[in-house]
């Protein structure tokens, strides 16, 4: 009798040693993957040239991500640009994406198509506000590749530096 005791409780501890061991690596693999960077999630410099009242100007700029909730997340971006004759500007503008499809917000943005950038494929998607017309190239993992400012006094490009 005893010796069935005892093979019922090595039973008992190598079913409880099976079940740690497999709740254990779970996690581990569940933690790993948690802590996998969103590529959405890094900011991005950008090199900015172009025209502001007929004056040649040049600058950077940067983007972030900031996830605005579960259904949408924006892509701010903030310009600092100076012109040839000692003028400053800066710009604050944003590009807003469906969290579950990963595509600009739905009646914000009209799709114009794609172009080549190199070997990357990027989808044109065009933006009015406040008199200024936006023009994004976004490619993989939403990432902005360049963009273009439009308004009666100015034209901007932006081309990602990293």
């Amino acid at each position: 009798m005893s010796s069935s005791k005892s093979n019922m409780v090595v039973v008992l501890i190598a079913t409880v040693a099976l079940i740690a061991g497999t709740l254990t690596v779970y996690s581990i693999g569940e933690l790993l993957n948690n802590q996998t960077e969103d590529p959405r999630e890094s900011p991005h410099n950008y090199s900015v040239t172009g025209l502001i009242e007929n004056i040649t100007c040049n600058g950077e700029g940067h983007s972030k991500l900031t996830q605005e909730s579960d259904l949408y997340f924006t892509y701010s971006f903030n310009l600092k640009i100076t012109c040839d004759n000692g003028n400053q500007h800066t710009f604050d503008f944003g590009m807003i994406f469906d969290a579950d499809d990963n595509q600009p917000q739905n009646g914000l943005y009209t799709y114009l198509g794609t172009e080549n950038l190199g070997d990357t494929e990027l989808s044109i998607w065009s933006h009015s506000e406040n008199g200024y017309e936006y023009r994004f190239y976004v490619g993989d993992n939403c990432l902005v590749e360049k963009f273009e400012i439009a308004s009666q006094i100015l034209s901007l490009t932006g081309q990602i530096t990293s």
